[in-house]
């Protein structure tokens, strides 16, 4: 059964999504607070909605169950032209994952779902460097420009990086751009 779970959802979404969702074959179950120690496997075969408290976790997830990146897409499509987009994280059950508590799983996720919005952040930086006219430096900062626009390129591309080098990073091209601006006014 092509099922979704959701967590931290505001109230209008909590009303207009699930009918939206049943209109398409799907069934959606609202989840809180209680239900975090879990397992997915367990919260799968619930059949009604959990209308308590939702605290512990800002972000909001879908938790889903047999359904297709195709189905996900229309269910998406709907909550658009419902102007109702839904923003938060998806994730799907898994086998590697379906013995997970729903707050192992919340956790795992969001700090996946953190790191990617890193990489997306420093991936811009990177890009908005592209129109940085250097000679407006002086050559020491030129250097240093150069050398940290490097080495943050070189990470991104390694693919392979701890949170704290992301950050780094990020900061170092922060700073660096920064420096550009304040050489420029």
């Amino acid at each position: 059964m092509k099922k979704i779970l959701f967590y931290q959802l505001e109230d209008i979404q909590k009303q207009v999504y699930p009918s939206i969702a049943k209109r398409l074959g799907y069934t959606m179950i609202s989840l809180d607070d209680n239900d975090l120690d879990k397992t997915l496997k367990d919260l799968f075969t619930v059949e009604e909605n959990h209308r308590g408290i939702c605290e512990e976790f800002q972000d909001s997830f879908f938790v889903m169950n047999e359904m297709t990146t195709q189905d996900l897409m229309i269910l998406l499509d709907a909550f658009q032209t419902a102007k109702m987009p839904y923003k938060g994280i998806k994730v799907m059950r898994t086998e590697t994952n379906e013995n997970w508590t729903l707050r192992e799983l919340f956790q795992e996720t969001s700090q996946e779902h953190q790191m990617f919005q890193n990489v997306k952040l420093l991936d811009q930086l990177l890009k908005s460097s592209n129109t940085v006219d250097l000679s407006l430096l002086k050559e020491e900062d030129r250097e240093h420009f150069k050398q940290t626009l490097m080495s943050s390129f070189l990470l991104l591309k390694s693919g392979q990086f701890t949170k704290e080098e992301l950050d780094r990073a990020i900061q170092e091209m922060k700073d660096a751009l920064m420096m550009v601006k304040k050489a420029v006014h």
